[in-house]
């Protein structure tokens, strides 16, 4: 599929992903209908490609569009929400919207603890506020959230992802100095 395809060519010709998520954008919605998963799956990719373009105003725009169809097929309450809140709180975050996005995402981590046992999504989540709350100057919210997160994410990443360690350090560290 165009969109598979296009996460292959992301990372050489982001130009071109983004033509090919446009492109398989127009054939699932056209095919399914606006309101389906496999569009929201491709509206969120376009959108990290968007933001990775720097286009922020459009992956904004494309974000909320995967959000309105998220919560018309699971409802605000579910844990699945949480992944579209954070994309379009990291877009609003680049922006300097920094209360919004926090707002976006303390909302996911609230969906995030609710259902999960401790997963290394929920502290994710708690680095990625915490980052936020540090772009605020919110130093004492901040470093527990990335304390946390740093603590979570230690014994819930598979081996693959334990790179991801140094986001939630590096802030702690950008914190203390």
């Amino acid at each position: 599929s165009y969109n598979n395809l296009a996460l292959l060519v992301l990372g050489r010709d982001p130009a071109e992903a983004e033509r090919m998520f446009r492109r398989s954008l127009a054939i699932k919605t056209n095919q399914l209908g606006r309101f389906n998963w496999e569009v929201a799956i491709t509206l969120q990719n376009l959108g990290e490609t968007l933001a990775a373009e720097n286009k922020l105003d459009e992956a904004e725009a494309t974000h909320r569009k995967q959000l309105e169809i998220v919560w018309t097929l699971l409802g605000h309450e579910n844990y699945s929400v949480a992944w579209p809140l954070e994309r379009l709180a990291a877009v609003l975050q680049r922006k300097g919207r920094l209360t919004e996005a926090e707002e976006l995402f303390r909302s996911a981590l609230k969906l995030r603890e609710k259902g999960s046992q401790g997963d290394g999504w929920t502290a994710t989540t708690r680095y990625m506020l915490g980052a936020c709350l540090l772009a605020q100057r919110r130093f004492p919210e901040a470093e527990s959230l990335l304390i946390a997160a740093y603590g979570g994410m230690k014994g819930n990443l598979a081996p693959v992802q334990q790179n991801s360690l140094a986001r939630p350090m590096k802030s702690l560290i950008e914190l203390y100095e």
